[in-house]
């Protein structure tokens, strides 16, 4: 090379270096809550403290829900199977309930597991509040119990979400609101008319029913939740494409729960008899089930981070089982709910809150910008508790 030419390329270098060193800028959205349960509306840039992979990052910008509360939101409600007519009336009721209160300009989508796998019960994203009546009143009828089918497949309109237009003639808040008591007064009828009436047997314990006395078996119905997964990860990429801010509230009662299930862990450090020729027991395929969920658990919790869409989980009956999606959901800043008697108005009145959260905005060093990190968002007003993602 002479020497012009390479005293030329090296001069340049110094300037290469620097903008390839510039700064990023990140997001995120966070819910403040204080110990009165009210939502702080002037947290100021000072009084938060965000760090990545450990290290302390400058707060650029916070919008505080002044701003933000006039955001509109988007909305996809996805059923998954749903076992017992108990389960899918509370599922079914706080859905329309939820839908009363959403302020005006925000979008929902529809979507159930059917026996052809996950269809979008809604015309994708939409403001025809009509549409989401429409949707709701399908669900009986088409929501399985069960994973049956094709494993994993999906409508391929739910892999291009599109943002909405708005409806010619917008059906009124009252008209909704009569409409949606209609839908829940003859809930009851649908749930007993559909094909899906079967009540859950109690009293079997989930390694009873999930057959863990055949890891063999265990693995195949792992295979066949992985695959619904993929298919659930599709839609927040769709979905995280879109302007937000977005979220996906899961309602599930299903083997992919069960999988999760305190007892399942349980078994892996219990004896259990075992004979000749087997293949074996109750402790290898609960180690199994646990190795194998939580690596689609991680994955979806990195499309949740990669995504920015803060994820949202109805599923399991406590503290200790939040099904299979519940640290999940916790993990991207979102509610993990439980079935019980109270779950129509908490899950109504819960995800109001995030109509009024706070979005800050940070500055990281271009080497650690890139790949997932562990976020650590904090407050340091004393009494104000957070919910935030815990990956960027």
């Amino acid at each position: 090379m002479r020497p012009a030419i390479w005293l030329a390329l090296t001069s340049c270098m110094p300037l290469l270096q620097a903008q390839e060193a510039a700064p990023t800028l990140r997001s995120a959205w966070v819910m403040a809550v204080s110990e009165q349960g009210s939502i702080p509306q002037d947290l100021k840039a000072e009084e938060w403290k965000v760090q990545v992979a450990g290290r302390d990052m400058p707060v650029k910008q916070v919008e505080g829900p002044a701003v933000t509360g006039g955001f509109a939101q988007n909305w996809a409600l996805v059923f998954e199977p749903i076992m017992d007519p108990t389960y899918r009336f509370s599922a079914f009721q706080a859905a329309a309930q939820f839908l009363v209160n959403l302020p005006e300009g925000d979008r929902v989508l529809i979507v159930a597991r059917t026996r052809e796998g996950l269809v979008p019960l809604t015309p994708g994203l939409t403001l025809d509040r009509a549409a989401w009546v429409k949707g709701l009143e399908k669900l009986p009828a088409a929501l399985s119990n069960e994973f049956n089918g094709t494993p994993g497949v999906m409508a391929p309109s739910l892999a291009e979400l599109k943002e909405p237009e708005a409806p010619s003639v917008p059906l009124a808040k009252d008209a909704l609101f009569a409409q949606l008591k209609g839908f829940i007064g003859g809930l009851a009828k649908a749930l007993k008319d559909s094909p899906y009436h079967q009540v859950e047997p109690r009293g079997v314990k989930p390694i009873e029913r999930l057959g863990f006395d055949s890891p063999s078996g265990v693995r195949a119905r792992l295979n066949l939740i992985a695959s619904e997964m993929k298919s659930l990860e599709r839609v927040l990429n769709a979905l995280g494409s879109l302007q937000g801010p977005n979220h996906c509230v899961v309602f599930s009662r299903n083997d992919a729960d069960s999988f999760n299930h305190p007892s399942v862990r349980g078994a892996m450090n219990k004896t259990f008899t075992r004979t000749r020729g087997d293949e074996g027991g109750p402790a290898e395929s609960a180690e199994l089930a646990n190795r194998e969920i939580k690596i689609m658990q991680e994955s979806l919790r990195m499309v949740c981070a990669a995504s920015g869409v803060t994820l949202h989980s109805v599923a399991g009956n406590g503290i200790a089982f939040k099904g299979n999606l519940g640290n999940v959901a916790e993990s991207s800043g979102g509610f993990a709910f439980t079935f019980d008697a109270q779950l129509p108005i908490r899950f109504g009145q819960g995800l109001q809150l995030f109509g009024s959260r706070y979005r800050l905005t940070w500055e990281e060093p271009a080497a650690s910008a890139t790949g997932l990190q562990d976020l650590s968002i904090k407050s340091t007003r004393a009494g104000v508790k957070l919910m935030a993602p815990a990956q960027r």
